[in-house]
């Protein structure tokens, strides 16, 4: 009798180490997958710049996402902008940047994002009148280290 008690006892330390070792062995996984999520976002602040004086002037007037046929996590985004004021084209390349920023973290990292600025008055379905800038990761893992960032202004 001693013995069944003892056995019992010894399988009920064992299954509640196991049951320890997978609760706590996969809440430090997903406390590691949140840290790394949240350097991949603070990352595209630190590889993309902008002054610290920065205001934000536009107004987003429309967004296009386009998937990829093979492979549904590529993602391109179009964003257009437009400028009711602004002061000269740095303001300008500024806010381009800092759309680059809100739509990679507001659309989940996509492979490439194309931001293009207007007046407040012109068509956005017609070419760019102020500029464009066009942000593309390098690999579809979207490491932010090998990135390209473009910008063109219409003088």
């Amino acid at each position: 009798m001693f013995n069944k008690i003892k056995t019992y006892f010894f399988m009920f330390c064992f299954v509640s180490f196991l049951l320890s070792f997978f609760y706590f062995g996969c809440k430090s996984n997903s406390q590691k997958l949140k840290k790394k999520n949240n350097q991949n976002e603070s990352s595209i602040e630190n590889v993309i710049k902008i002054s610290k004086t920065f205001q934000k002037t536009y107004v987003v007037r429309d967004v296009k996402i386009f998937r990829g046929i093979d492979d549904k996590n590529y993602k391109d985004v179009v964003v257009k902008i437009s400028f009711t004021k602004y002061k000269n084209q740095t303001e300008i390349i500024e806010n381009m940047k800092n759309a680059i920023i809100e739509t990679y973290k507001s659309k989940k990292a996509p492979y490439r994002i194309e931001i293009l600025a207007y007046n407040s008055n012109d068509d956005i379905g017609k070419n760019y009148t102020l500029g464009k800038a066009t942000f593309v990761a390098k690999d579809k893992n979207q490491n932010l280290l090998e990135y390209k960032l473009t910008i063109e202004m219409n003088n």
